[in-house]
């Protein structure tokens, strides 16, 4: 949100909480502040003594700071934004404001970012008293306005051409509000506005815990959905679009449709197939339950394959015994992001005319053999579930091969419709809600496309900073002769979702509860799906599936991850294992 305003000063109303940082001369008297709000004066000082927190009351508090800071150089510069941020952080923890305001960006930028960050506030960036223009030649200051514009809710500036400069640089399009003069307390009506009561309205648990996943938004996420939101159109339209151009681009794919979810994905390609009773799909016996309820709402038979031990991938060996006449497809899973041989299945399936579907909600981005998973394939199955590498609030992808399946697919995923809402509006000649199939309410919308699309942008920071992690947990994991490792085959290049290890089975709970002990999270990916209630009484024999399932341990994995967590979740695992050894 960019404020264009005309007027000179900022006039607080009682009653919306606010903590203004400036700077001004010793003799400027602090005024009356409404109830709730609160000044940090930065006191421009002769002879500064050195940095001192000072309490006036009334919710003014004064810190004394050079009167020539505007000449020091870069490292006493950055040793004085540091002061002037812990100042801000003391004084946020006292009063808990509901917005931050700062008037000073080279000194008090970063630190009124972080202090509103700290204490969920909008923050407020008042650069009316700056030159925008001038402040783009200044590689100082350019540098903190790029930081602070990322995580800013407002921008005060004094023109229009300022706010039309500011939207272009930070490639947002943003609402410009013109303020007279003659409004009383016009900013702070606009804050009310916008951010009504300054907070959220519900409560947000904060644990101390180590969490297995965590997604993690360093791109452009917010800009990307205040884009959506702003627009007016929220359904699925040019955003979703967008993505699928992605994967089609990514894998080479005949078509893509953005989709609610990976199990969406899985359900529509097998719709596809024009599955009859009796015919089977054969699938991992280690993978989510997505994986297998898909087979199952088309009314197909799920035949489970066994895995291989070390990456526990289906392999073609594995899937050779369970085929019969009636198989009519395989669904590969790249388990962990590890991917299967896919060249080997292809070379045991296309004389016998069976689909391949890669289920490939892992393994966004990797390969194998300078394969990516998904390219190539008839059909392929992607997830933006928020505990994916790339995540969104929900979301996924289905790509396939043959273009000539878009248009069917495409209705579908629509409930059945010849158009969607999008194309209708797009177009004055188009028809109304003209149903031609059965279909489901699959599509995804533009918001959670915006999540995703940011998120994609970033995968190949996102695969480096997780290869990064697991390298570090491998080294350190190889030294605890009774934790196993998953086996990453030559010419592999994996997309790590999850790290699982493999603990002697009767040790897993009480490692589990040791790792709960020291607030590390974990988890199981996956129980057996041939030894799940709902499909026990059909399901064949899976050895090793089923050994593998009571020792696997997902340990926690995500990019904010530092080495000296990685440290100590590793001693905590090697101290629950103990002298444990494989049976």
């Amino acid at each position: 949100m960019l404020i264009a305003t005309n007027n000179q000063s900022t006039t607080l109303e009682t009653g919306y909480p606010l903590l203004r940082i400036h700077v001004c001369q010793p003799q400027d008297a602090a005024g009356a502040l409404p109830v709730g709000c609160t000044e940090l004066r930065l006191i421009l000082t002769p002879d500064c003594p050195g940095p001192c927190l000072e309490d006036q009351g009334a919710g003014v508090w004064n810190l004394p700071i050079p009167a020539t800071w505007t000449g020091c150089r870069e490292k006493e510069l950055a040793a004085l934004r540091r002061t002037v941020t812990y100042a801000a952080i003391e004084v946020v923890g006292r009063g808990a404001p509901a917005a931050v305001l700062i008037e000073d960006l080279l000194l008090c930028g970063l630190a009124g970012a972080i202090a509103a960050r700290q204490c969920g506030a909008a923050f407020v960036l008042d650069l009316r008293q700056e030159s925008v223009i001038r402040t783009l030649f200044d590689d100082r200051v350019l540098a903190v306005l790029d930081t602070c514009l990322r995580g800013c809710a407002a921008v005060l500036v004094t023109d229009q051409e300022s706010a039309a400069v500011l939207s272009t640089l930070t490639g947002v399009s943003s609402r410009v509000i013109v303020v007279s003069d003659s409004e009383s307390g016009a900013i702070a009506q606009l804050l009310q506005r916008e951010f009504p009561n300054g907070r959220l309205p519900w409560t947000r648990l904060q644990s101390a815990r180590q969490p297995v996943s965590k997604p993690v938004a360093n791109g452009h996420e917010i800009t990307y959905v205040r884009d959506v939101l702003e627009s007016g159109w929220w359904g699925y339209g040019p955003v979703a679009q967008a993505l699928e151009r992605w994967f089609c681009e990514h894998v080479k794919a005949g078509g893509a449709l953005a989709l609610t979810n990976c199990t969406a994905a899985l359900h529509l390609a097998l719709q596809a197939l024009n599955l009859q009773p009796g015919d089977e799909i054969i699938v991992p016996a280690i993978t989510f339950v997505s994986t297998v309820m898909a087979v199952t709402l088309v009314g197909a038979t799920p035949r489970f394959a066994d895995v291989d031990p070390q990456s526990m991938n289906i392999t073609s060996g594995t899937i050779a015994p369970r085929l019969s006449p009636r198989t009519r497809a395989v669904i590969a899973v790249h388990y962990a992001g590890v991917p299967v041989d896919l060249a080997a299945i292809e070379h045991l399936l296309r004389p016998r005319g069976i689909t391949l579907i890669e289920d490939a909600a892992h393994a966004l981005g990797a390969s194998r053999d300078g394969r990516l998973a998904g390219m190539g394939s008839d059909f392929a199955c992607f997830s933006f579930a928020p505990t994916k590498v790339s995540a969104a609030g929900s979301g996924g992808v289905l790509t396939f091969r043959d273009p000539s399946l878009a248009p069917r697919l495409r209705r579908i995923s629509n409930v059945g419709l010849a158009e969607d809402t999008f194309e209708r509006d797009q177009r004055s000649d188009a028809r109304g809600n003209r149903v031609e199939c059965a279909g489901y309410r699959y599509r995804m919308d533009d918001l959670n496309a915006a999540v995703a699309y940011a998120q994609v942008e970033q995968l190949p920071a996102k695969r480096q900073s997780r290869a990064k992690i697991v390298s570090w947990y491998r080294e350190r994991l190889r030294q605890i002769p009774a934790c196993r490792l998953l086996d990453v085959p030559q010419g592999t290049d994996p997309t790590w979702y999850i790290f699982p290890v493999f603990v002697p089975a009767g040790f897993r709970n009480h490692v589990r509860q040791h790792l709960a002990a020291c607030a590390i999270d974990s988890s199981i990916h996956y129980p057996s799906m041939a030894e799940q209630p709902f499909y026990q009484a059909s399901a064949e024999d899976t050895p090793v599936s089923n050994r593998a399932a009571r020792s696997i341990l997902s340990l926690p994995l995500h990019e904010d991850l530092t080495i000296e967590e990685v440290g100590k979740i590793c001693d905590a695992l090697a101290d629950a294992l103990g002298s444990a050894i494989w049976e």
